[in-house]
């Protein structure tokens, strides 16, 4: 669902629209502690974000303002074996 969406977003132009759009990626490597850490801000984002959206919905309920159709999306997961010099890391 994720990907179809960006795809879309992508193929019409959409996602550009606003001159606010992000994209971030950050590869990187961390241990137990830094996946805790987060993890929970992940979460936080979760949580601030439906916030942002819920605030926003009332106002829009108030107003004569037009909606704009958003998909926010945040990842976190373990990547792929890159090379890495991590005992724990393997060829998948």
């Amino acid at each position: 669902m994720i990907f179809s969406d960006v795809s879309a977003a992508l193929g019409s132009g959409a996602f550009f629209d606003r001159p606010e759009w992000a994209a971030v990626h950050l590869p990187g490597e961390v241990d137990d502690q830094g996946w805790e850490e987060l993890a929970k801000a992940h979460e936080q984002l979760r949580l601030q974000t439906e916030g942002i959206m819920a605030r926003s919905r009332r106002r829009l309920q108030k107003s004569s303002g037009v909606p704009l159709p958003i998909n926010s999306v945040n990842l976190l997961f373990v990547a792929r074996n890159t090379g890495s010099s991590d005992s724990r890391s393997r060829e998948v």
